[in-house]
């Protein structure tokens, strides 16, 4: 009997638990390989990371087929897959463009990419979780080493700045996740979200789930929340700002999807409505003036939270928009991941040793010296501003229209006109890289402007996953539909037939060749 309860024990507990710690053990190794031999940082390191990463996918594919039983700390249920993926893509991608960054500027130590795998099995966590316990856990494990990571240029005030903020105002929010969690327990007697949320035990209860959603607010950078995002995002390194810009926005979002999943009081309603409306329009309408490339992203980074903020609203509702609306959540994610990193690569390579060249002045003409760059550079931004046929137009187009659906559509307005300010700030820069002169001084001390065979290879692949899966949308949100569906209980995507013969029409107006079949499309199933 006790072999039977140990079996079963390491197949429903360990495997539940497989994707995280699977991660973390190769970060541990990276560690431990980077302790013992300092000369490994510069190229078996990256390469050791991204093996783990890839064992940690798949991983987590194979324990999604073997632990399937919920424990009521936490799931690995299709949207857990689908969220773990997505992250795993962006850490892939984090260290791929991290090992140029730190070799060239001196930050090459061990601990750099075992303190951003930890960051990612914790963003791991918190999206698989069903417990409020589980998900601060999470929530620490994501923050301790991103409060590393932007302080990781020891000897730069503004790098050391950019740390003790984030620190300090990290630790406000963990304190809110903690008294928030005590006061959901003291109402309700549990600390599994499903059932908390479902006793409905009045005021106590409520304060608690506010304080919890202040804290996942702080992390995915919500207005009035947002505070600290442009200052540390300009101070930390550069790949740290890419890496953080993504992995931790994704968390705090998957932390929510899975609070507001379950069935939020309509009394929330107005307040996430509020939240998302007043996130897209403040980010967009600070990012107008900002002269600093970093702190453009960083106010863009603001906005977008908005627009994905306005996609988990649909969840509110009892209906197959909410299904909709986490899958388009799920696509804009990866999306999101794709041009964001994609820029962020460009500005390192633009900025040069020391990163000396992050104002938008120092952009001006430099698609002559760089014309490839700087049209990459464009197709990300264009991306970010939500112009067709780039992804980014396509990730916004599935937010707005399951935004309409759900009841929203005052939202969805907004969010329209929004991004329309936005293409304002995105083709600034890119006037300023293409139609603008270069100053006649100082033209011979600006660094250069050639990218590594790295930076050249992951530039190019970014850039045309843009463009590929913005074409080819349909079967990426079929996939991402799968983990929605999962998320809300099954409820069966019942627009999602309409949702892909209009997409249908709008590929072949793009680009004819690569049309869909609408049929094959509603028989393809994610398993």
């Amino acid at each position: 009997m006790s072999i039977d309860l140990t079996t079963e024990f390491i197949k429903q507990n360990l495997w539940v638990s497989a994707p995280v710690w699977s991660l973390a053990a190769a970060a541990a190794l990276v560690l431990l390989v980077g302790a013992f031999r300092p000369r490994s940082t510069h190229s078996l390191l990256p390469a050791l990371g991204l093996i783990g990463v890839i064992v940690s996918g798949c991983v987590t594919v194979h324990a999604s087929q073997i632990a399937t039983a919920p424990l009521g700390m936490q799931s690995i249920d299709s949207f857990t897959v689908v969220f773990d993926l997505i992250i795993l893509i962006a850490t892939a991608i984090g260290i791929i463009i991290s090992s140029p960054y730190v070799n060239r500027e001196s930050l090459a130590r061990g601990e750099y990419y075992a303190l951003m795998m930890f960051s990612s099995s914790g963003a791991m966590l918190m999206g698989a979780s069903d417990n409020f316990i589980m998900m601060f856990l999470g929530l620490e494990l994501l923050s301790i080493p991103l409060y590393v990571l932007s302080g990781f240029r020891r000897l730069e005030g503004i790098s050391q700045e950019a740390a003790l903020k984030y620190f300090l105002l990290g630790s406000f929010a963990s304190a809110f996740f903690v008294y928030g969690t005590a006061l959901v327990f003291a109402a309700t007697g549990t600390t599994s979200i499903a059932a908390a949320l479902a006793a409905n035990s009045g005021a106590m209860l409520t304060m608690g789930v506010g304080m919890v959603l202040v804290a996942l607010g702080f992390k995915v950078a919500l207005v009035p929340f947002h505070m600290w995002t442009p200052d540390v995002y300009e101070g930390a390194p550069t790949s740290v700002t890419a890496f953080m810009s993504v992995v931790a926005k994704a968390a705090g979002f998957g932390g929510l999807a899975r609070i507001v999943a379950p069935g939020l009081s309509p009394n929330w309603h107005l307040l996430l409505w509020l939240l998302a409306a007043g996130t897209m329009i403040w980010g967009n309408l600070i990012a107008i003036p900002q002269q600093n490339i970093k702190r453009l992203l960083a106010y863009s980074s603001i906005s977008h939270a908005g627009y994905i903020l306005m996609g988990l609203l649909t969840l509110s509702r009892d209906s197959v928009a909410g299904v909709d609306g986490m899958s388009a959540v799920l696509f804009y994610l990866l999306v999101y991941t794709l041009m964001n990193f994609g820029a962020f690569a460009v500005v390192i390579v633009f900025a040069g040793s020391g990163d000396k060249a992050e104002d938008i002045d120092d952009y001006r003409g430099i698609a002559r010296r760089s014309p490839l760059l700087a049209a990459l550079m464009s197709v990300f931004l264009l991306s970010l501003a939500g112009i067709p046929p780039f992804a980014g137009f396509f990730g916004k187009l599935f937010l707005f229209s399951a935004a309409v659906q759900a009841g929203y559509p005052g939202l969805a307005v907004i969010a329209v006109l929004t991004s329309v300010m936005g293409v304002f700030y995105y083709l600034r820069v890119t006037v300023v890289m293409f139609m603008e002169e270069e100053p006649a001084s100082g033209v011979a001390d600006k660094p250069s402007v050639s990218a590594s065979p790295t930076y050249g290879f992951v530039l190019g692949a970014l850039a045309a996953l843009v463009i590929v899966v913005g074409i080819l949308a349909a079967p990426v949100l079929n996939w991402t539909a799968g983990g929605a569906e999962s998320l809300t209980a099954g409820r069966p995507a019942a627009s999602a037939s309409v949702r892909y013969c209009a997409l249908c029409r709008l590929q072949r107006f793009i680009s004819r060749p690569f049309a869909f079949d609408c049929t094959e499309l509603r028989n393809l199933r994610y398993r």
